[in-house]
């Protein structure tokens, strides 16, 4: 059998990562940022993605992706699609907007998408896709987009992938859970194990991430991808811990 294994290596970049990530609010590095240092092929790069998982009449992941064209081949990502699993209302999402950011005289223009621009199609009887484009996109554009993700399910929560097929600078995931409800954290990739390997986690970062490229021999490569996902191990009701192989009863 032949065995794949994806290494990841640290490069150094003068980049300082949008950690304080605010709609709307970039800075002149965000602006000025040109190159990918440890992709300098790469056409866009995600200057920062954000999620925060919340529990409040079912699971809520809300997401927020500030993307950088580098050049004009980079102007296809500015075709978002997001898929969800619509059956019996077990997902939906809630929340988009979307706005591009240019550079024009030296001044900020700020376009927001139009709501009619969004459209919501059928994949098939079980799976739809949220859809958009951004408007006016250009190399130096940044756009950003944000929405909440709700699943009916507490059993295993909507995962995270600081990975993509763009090289990420920073991405972060806090969860804000219930103390009743006590969740195996399950990590993938060499990064995330060795940085928390140790603790009781609700926030994870990881920055300077290299894009997921595919390789002969690997059929999906994002099984591959520095990513963490949820399993619900027990819940607290009256006092008393259960155990639950279906989830909370």
């Amino acid at each position: 059998m032949r065995k794949f294994f994806l290494i990841c290596f640290v490069f150094p970049t003068n980049y300082i990562a949008a950690q304080d990530l605010r709609w709307g609010k970039v800075s002149k590095k965000e602006t000025n940022y040109t190159q990918c240092e440890f992709d300098k092929e790469a056409h866009a790069v995600v200057l920062a993605s954000k999620g925060r998982i919340s529990v409040s009449n079912g699971i809520y992941l809300s997401k927020h992706v500030r993307i950088k064209i580098l050049d004009k081949q980079g102007v296809d990502e500015a075709n978002i699609v997001i898929p969800f699993y619509s059956f019996d209302d077990f997902e939906s999402i809630s929340g988009l907007k979307a706005q591009t950011i240019n550079i024009v005289n030296g001044k900020e223009e700020i376009e927001k998408v139009d709501r009619k621009l969004y459209f919501e199609e059928d994949i098939n009887d079980k799976w739809k896709i949220k859809k958009f484009t951004f408007p006016r996109v250009q190399a130096g554009t940044i756009i950003e987009y944000q929405y909440s993700l709700r699943t009916s399910s507490y059993y295993f929560l909507e995962g995270w992938d600081f990975q993509s097929h763009l090289p990420v600078l920073y991405s972060e995931l806090e969860a804000e859970l219930p103390q009743n409800l006590t969740y195996n954290t399950i990590m993938k990739g060499r990064r995330l194990v060795e940085k928390y390997k140790e603790g009781n986690h609700r926030k994870w970062t990881l920055k300077n991430l290299p894009a997921l490229k595919e390789e002969p021999y690997v059929d999906n490569i994002s099984n591959y991808a520095e990513k963490i996902s949820f399993q619900l191990a027990s819940y607290k009701k009256r006092n008393n811990f259960q155990v639950s192989e279906e989830g909370v009863i």
